[in-house]
């Protein structure tokens, strides 16, 4: 099932789906600290470690290319496991600086490892694809986005099932269609009328 000459194609992983990196974000958290560098940590909902990435910024001397900033990658996919090493070769764009993927050293700004995967790549190289979250996974990303902008306020929050419970806004009372000469314009044109001399209406 599944093998070759069966016509399944191969599963591919979407981009939503893995773990990634941006390498302008590691370079601005790098060039804060001495010596530069830092860490990116992988949570679970309920805090707990999933996999974490040390990285630090550095020159390396590479074969025809001499000094090259690098960024020196060790990553460890899940918690206590193996650690992987990568060296991103660093180039500086119009614009930003890009990394260079490790497999086809296309300029990118972002790098990804697949799920259960150990190094990172390029999108194209991961043979990555963008699907369509559904609607629990855009809940969940829309939760993830409001606690990292509200942080501790998030405790008195009702949260259900792990998904916030987006209450309904209070609905506004629908408005009574009034008979012409009833509507307040129209009343107090009539008051003033009725006050004229003669009575007049």
């Amino acid at each position: 099932m599944g093998g070759p000459g069966s016509g399944r194609a191969r599963q591919r992983w979407a981009v939503s789906e893995c773990r990634s990196v941006s390498v302008g974000e590691l370079l601005r958290c790098a060039r804060r600290t001495s010596p530069p560098g830092g860490e990116v940590v992988w949570l679970a909902s309920g805090g707990e470690l999933q996999g974490s990435l040390s990285y630090e910024l550095r020159s390396e001397d590479w074969p025809q290319l001499g000094s090259v900033p690098v960024i020196a990658l060790h990553y460890q996919a899940v918690p206590k496991g193996r650690t992987t090493r990568q060296w991103i070769a660093l180039k500086r764009g119009s614009r930003e600086t890009l990394g260079l993927c490790p497999n086809c050293q296309a300029a990118v700004r972002r790098l990804y490892a697949l799920p259960g995967g150990e190094h990172f790549a390029c999108r194209a190289c991961q043979g990555l694809i963008y699907r369509r979250p559904s609607p629990r996974q855009r809940q969940e990303q829309e939760l993830d986005e409001i606690r990292a902008a509200m942080g501790p306020l998030l405790e008195a929050t009702l949260v259900v099932d792990g998904l916030l419970e987006v209450l309904p806004a209070k609905v506004r009372p629908k408005r009574r269609s009034l008979a012409e000469g009833d509507r307040p314009r129209d009343r107090c044109l009539q008051e003033q009328r009725g006050a004229l001399p003669g009575g007049r209406t």
